[in-house]
């Protein structure tokens, strides 16, 4: 192979390879923009968040001065049971339970746990939303269990807890503002 022969072939590799590197790094810096253009939008997305976190921050918490009595609690029950029309109407396992600090700040949780069988996952969501709409009540968990001795068949019957808040300031707090 003569001289000029070799030179042009080393050229056309030399090209090659170059332009290997060059859609290489087009291909690299392409990647690179897609990358940054669903960081900005996960940015974005985080910010909405933060600021809807600091304006329900700066809400003040739905909370009662004193406990609901049975037959109001009774009632959002039986309201949300009938709206989420539940196969065996409301749930007849409601315990309600001892209120606690809540750290401490001057509230209240007072938690009632309640016990549904034969309901669908629609019918526990919709329960709960109707529930917990403007009563101040909130799910604190749920618990989910197939129904023994037959076939689930797409019911459940689930142990839920709900709670509410109640303002009890201490006293000690109260002497202190005097």
């Amino acid at each position: 192979m003569n001289p000029e022969k070799r030179r042009a072939v080393l050229v056309g590799v030399m090209t090659s390879m170059l332009l290997v590197a060059a859609i290489w790094n087009v291909n690299w810096m392409m990647t690179q923009r897609r990358n940054a253009v669903y960081a900005a939008r996960d940015l974005a997305t985080c910010k909405e968040l933060q600021e809807h976190i600091e304006l329900l921050r700066d809400k003040p918490a739905v909370a009662s001065t004193k406990a609901l009595a049975s037959q109001e609690l009774g009632q959002l029950i039986a309201a949300a049971a009938k709206q989420a029309a539940l196969p065996n109407g409301p749930p007849r396992d409601v315990f309600p339970q001892a209120a606690r600090a809540a750290n401490d700040s001057p509230y209240m949780i007072k938690p009632t746990s309640l016990t549904l069988r034969g309901v669908s996952l629609m019918q526990l969501a919709d329960f709960l939303y109707h529930l917990t709409g403007d009563s101040g009540l909130n799910v604190r968990d749920i618990r989910l269990r197939s129904p023994r001795g037959r076939k689930a068949g797409g019911v459940w019957n689930a142990e839920t807890t709900v709670t509410y808040l109640i303002y009890k300031p201490r006293k000690d707090a109260a002497l202190q503002a005097r």
